[in-house]
């Protein structure tokens, strides 16, 4: 049998055996919020926008761009606190979303109606990847401008929680996620943000200005 199945479709998966009750809730909800706005095309499109920006492939563009800031400025301490954070936090979201291989909404609750409204959604589904990335983001760019004026902190905080807490909801949307991938990915990704903020990013701080004492005298 196929390792991805839940019971309602014939899937047997650690997620599901691990917490039956919680699987059971998820597919409840998330038949409710798909449903809801289903035929609603206007919603549907801009779900799609916001789960565009919450896509991990936009890192690709963010850490050039913060490359070419430290080149200006001759500073690189931002390119290397965002891109370890990056990387540290996706490989305990990696080893997570490995060990359950939790199917995705759209997979096993087919017969039910539910399908992909957009072209994301790859792998598996727990925990969200859109959550978790846009979360860690989130979090560092708060940490990073936090010792700026207030009211300019107040402004940033105010917009990046907004974009925060509207990827996780797009996902669902889009049927891409059940509840507890999203939410779970924002506790997991603020965790993992506290461990590299605390302690390891001054780590790879250190490393990184050791290399580059022996690179460039």
């Amino acid at each position: 049998m196929n390792s991805q199945t839940s019971k309602e479709s014939g899937y047997s998966t650690r997620f599901s055996h691990w917490f039956p009750k919680l699987d059971k809730w998820d597919k409840q909800i998330i038949k409710k919020i798909y449903f809801k706005f289903k035929n609603r095309e206007h919603y549907r499109n801009i779900a799609r926008g916001i789960s565009f920006c919450g896509d991990p492939r936009l890192w690709a563009i963010l850490l050039p761009i913060l490359g070419l800031l430290g080149l200006i400025f001759e500073d690189f301490s931002m390119l290397i606190v965002f891109t370890t954070g990056f990387l540290q936090s996706y490989f305990f979201y990696y080893l997570i979303k490995n060990y359950f291989k939790r199917p995705r909404p759209f997979i096993e609750l087919a017969d039910s109606g539910i399908f992909r409204l957009d072209k994301t959604g790859h792998g598996y589904s727990f925990p969200s990847g859109h959550s978790h990335h846009s979360t860690i983001l989130v979090g560092l760019l708060i940490l990073w401008f936090a010792p700026y004026r207030m009211w300019v902190l107040i402004f940033i905080i105010i917009g990046l929680v907004i974009y925060n807490l509207s990827i996780p909801y797009s996902r669902l949307i889009s049927g891409c996620h059940y509840p507890s991938d999203v939410v779970f990915a924002i506790i997991e990704a603020y965790l993992a943000l506290y461990l590299h903020w605390s302690i390891t990013s001054d780590l790879y701080l250190s490393l990184w200005n050791l290399i580059e004492g022996i690179l460039f005298p």
